[in-house]
């Protein structure tokens, strides 16, 4: 493979690989079971999240590093641009990258249903009281109603 594209092929191993943890590690059963704050966030939330978000931080770079026109485009600008329209051309593109992180930011917590059902759960769980049906033959820490792991130590209930 040429030089200049095997770190593409390095990008989109590293997306499908946080795609791939991020899914498989939030299906387990010890992760959505396992709290992160005691009535609210569980695990298995936090670890979707960690693992898409990063998938999307690494496919953004790529994205900036392939689509990155500044540098074609500037070319055949910078004859035409004195120092002051150089710097408007840079933050043009800066303020362009930030604009589609934010939009994209938007559209994922707007669109997605996983997302907005854990917002609304997770509020509706916080003002709920977190029934607790025995305590950890391991550690003694009270456990959850429905849960099979013990949020301190982990162990099966």
């Amino acid at each position: 493979m040429n030089e200049r594209w095997s770190w593409l092929a390095r990008y989109a191993i590293v997306v499908i690989v946080a795609l791939v943890l991020g899914a498989a590690l939030g299906a387990m059963d010890l992760f959505k079971e396992t709290r992160v704050i005691n009535r609210g966030l569980t695990a298995s939330y936090l670890v979707r999240f960690l693992g898409y978000g990063g998938a999307l931080a690494v496919l953004w770079l790529a994205a900036y590093v392939v689509g990155s026109g500044h540098g074609v485009l500037l070319l055949v600008l910078d004859p035409l641009m004195d120092r002051a329209l150089h710097q408007i051309y840079d933050w043009l593109f800066i303020i362009g990258i930030i604009g589609s992180a934010a939009w994209l930011l938007v559209a994922l917590f707007n669109e997605s249903a996983l997302l907005s059902g854990l917002a609304t759960g997770a509020s509706r769980q916080l003002e709920q009281s977190d029934p607790v049906a025995a305590k950890c033959a391991s550690c003694g820490t009270p456990v959850p109603v429905n849960a099979r792991y013990c949020n301190q130590c982990g162990a099966a209930v």
